[in-house]
Formats: structure tokens, sequence, C-alpha cells
């Protein structure tokens, strides 16, 4: 589901700060996961694209072109359809989410 190797070229191989990222990634991404789920309830389209687009870098760091795939639709589909179109987009990003929160915790502990 990941691969830290884009991590450890952006920290040149240093695996106390790919940790340190890791462990950020863990304690700010739930707040954008939140916004993207109220933002579908409340149906504010420009929130779930800007919560959806900020998601995106953090995808692409932890190497998870499916979460990136997921976020990349859901961003362009709330800018051209509103939130409504992005509810089955939104439930097929959340399991990935925990597996990846989960891969990330056993990188964690493993260190």
């Amino acid at each position: 589901m990941i691969d830290l190797s884009h991590l450890m070229h952006l920290f040149r191989g240093d695996p106390s700060q790919v940790r340190e990222w890791i462990g950020l990634y863990l304690q700010e991404a739930p707040t954008y996961f939140e916004l993207l789920s109220a933002s579908l309830e409340s149906g504010d389209a420009q929130a779930m694209a800007t919560a959806a687009h900020d998601l995106q870098p953090q995808a692409h760091y932890l190497g998870s072109a499916r979460m990136l795939e997921l976020l990349s639709a859901i961003e362009e589909r709330s800018m051209k359809g509103g939130t409504s179109a992005c509810g089955e987009l939104l439930e097929a990003l959340l399991p990935v989410r925990e597996a990846i929160d989960g891969e990330l915790r056993t990188v964690l502990n493993a260190s």
C-alpha cells in the first residue's frame, strides 16, 4: 500500500527524519480526513476539493498510488459535480487510509 522510498529519498536516507515525518502525518492527517467527511455531509464542494488537494502531497510522499488516485478523483469530481459525486470515492478512500495508517504504525513500532 505504501512505498517509503520516496520519503527516504526526500530525507536523504535519514530514518529518524522519516519516522518524524510519519509521526507528524499520523497526527495531522486525521483532520483532513475529517474535513472530507464533514464536507460530504454539509455539501461543501470547495472544502472537499481543498482537503483532497492538501492530502495529495502526503499520498505522494507515502508512495501510495491508490490514495493519490482517489484524492485526485475526489478533488476533480467535487469541483465538477459537487460533493454528491464523491461519496463512493470517499468510501473507497477510508479503508485505504486505515491500511496506510496501520503500515505506518508498524514502521514506527519496529524502530
